[in-house]
C-alpha cells in the first residue's frame, strides 16, 4: 500500500529471511537459503525511495 514501509532481512548466519511491513515482522518466509543470493529491488511509483542495510549496522525494523 502507499505510504507502507517493506523490511527484507537475509539473515546469512542461520540462512533464512524475513519481511516487515510497517514495522511488523512477518515471520520466516524462506528457510535454508544456502545457494548465492542476489537481492534486487523494482519501484513502479515515482518518487519511491529505497534504503539498504548490507550489515553495517543492526537491522531496523521501520
Amino acid at each position: 500500500m502507499t505510504g507502507d514501509t517493506i523490511g527484507c532481512c537475509l539473515n546469512f548466519r542461520n540462512n533464512t529471511a524475513f519481511y516487515t511491513r510497517n514495522g511488523v515482522n512477518l515471520g520466516i518466509a524462506f528457510r535454508n537459503l544456502r545457494n548465492a543470493k542476489y537481492p534486487c529491488v523494482g519501484i513502479l511509483s515515482p518518487g519511491g525511495t529505497v534504503g539498504a542495510n548490507f550489515g553495517n549496522r543492526k537491522f531496523k525494523y521501520a
